[in-house]
């Protein structure tokens, strides 16, 4: 983690984010005791594309909403560096 927060910092990242399962706490725990902070605010949002091609078959049409959110740092803009890490599920 400290090389990514490295990487990230000498790239103008200023945050790192990644995804943990609500029900791992150990994980939840280790990556508190580095400094990371839960965001409740956010949601994470996945488009199935079989799951959007079977609702279109029956006739559903989705709901379409626009959003748009800016970030600022008090420093001015960064650049964001998107890292994904693959997951794996718990033995």
């Amino acid at each position: 983690m400290r090389e990514l927060e490295n990487d990230a910092r000498r790239n103008d990242g200023g945050r790192l984010q990644w995804f943990v399962l609500r029900w791992n706490d150990g994980a939840r725990r280790f990556y508190e005791s580095l400094g990371a902070a839960a965001l409740d605010e956010w949601l994470l949002m996945d488009l199935d594309f079989e799951a959007k091609d079977a609702r279109q078959s029956l006739g559903q049409t989705p709901h379409r909403t626009a959003a748009r959110t800016r970030a600022r740092s008090p420093s001015g803009p960064r650049r964001e560096l998107r890292i994904d890490v693959p997951c794996f599920d718990a033995p």
